[in-house]
């Protein structure tokens, strides 16, 4: 058995790792990754905590002394993974699932935030080959695990490229919804406006309706005050030509009938009336 730990800093936040780890595949610098496919997604209700298993298809090249002893290039892989938000750490484990019964490849991935930069991600890689071929199990252990620290070299370089993939689109995202909100701020704006427009018409008219009516109003009332005035002048000198006419009556002339033409000279306005 055969076993090497690597140890490596990421300058991302663990957020961002977290979220690049499922971007890194497929790759054009790993052809030999033909496939990762999901097989199951879970997240404890209590915990938070997301498990995912996947199934990964690799084909590469190998070595002629080992062909005879696998029998095929192509190789199944199970992966685990687990997810804790709320203490941030991302557990990858993965197994050989092909010819495991000569080889057992063992690999766990660690993800933590940093403790001394809590903008930084610790990462840390464990692998583990054992098999029990006789003659060359020690070999055969040792191949792999050269091949593990490069395919490790080449991990590390997709996980850059990874987050900043995910960094972009990010950014794309943010820069598509800040449109959106200025879009929609704009055109609420313009709405506003246009409300504002119609208010301050409709203040407008009613105002010149209003004084419309108020100038109706105060022309019906000066001709009301108006014929008011007119009907308490003529009931005055009325009261004057019945008073001149009653002093009259009383007067030494009392006693001397009225004719209709006298009467009519003490009346207003021509007006005649009879006794």
């Amino acid at each position: 058995m055969l076993f090497d730990t690597i140890y490596h800093t990421y300058k991302h936040l663990w957020t961002d790792i977290s979220l690049a780890s499922w971007r890194k595949y497929p790759t054009p610098d790993r052809p030999d990754v033909l496939s990762v496919d999901l097989l199951s997604k879970e997240i404890d209700p209590e915990t938070g905590v997301l498990t995912c298993t996947r199934l990964i298809i690799c084909k590469g090249s190998m070595p002629t002394w080992l062909k005879p002893i696998v029998g095929s290039n192509e190789c199944f892989f199970y992966e685990e993974t687990t997810v804790d938000p709320k203490t941030q750490t991302m557990v990858l484990k993965t197994k050989n699932l092909s010819f495991s019964n000569i080889l057992g490849l063992e690999e766990v991935c660690t993800y933590t935030p940093d403790p001394s930069n809590a903008e930084w991600t610790q990462f840390k890689q464990e692998a583990k080959v054992t098999s029990s071929v006789f003659g060359v199990a020690r070999k055969l252990e040792a191949f792999c695990l050269e091949r593990f620290k490069t395919n490790a070299t080449k991990g590390r370089a997709i996980m850059e490229q990874a987050i900043q993939k995910v960094k972009h689109e990010a950014e794309e995202i943010e820069q598509t919804i800040d449109k959106a909100i200025n879009t929609v701020v704009h055109e609420a704006e313009e709405q506003l406006h246009s409300i504002d427009k119609i208010i301050t018409t409709a203040k407008l008219e009613a105002e010149d309706t209003f004084a419309e009516l108020e100038a109706k109003l105060d022309k019906a009332l000066n001709n009301v005050k108006a014929r008011d005035a007119s009907m308490e002048e003529r009931i005055t000198n009325f009261d004057k030509a019945f008073s001149s006419l009653r002093a009259e009556l009383t007067s030494d002339r009392l006693g001397i009938p009225f004719t209709r033409t006298e009467f009519t000279k003490y009346t207003p306005n021509g007006i005649n009336k009879s006794l």
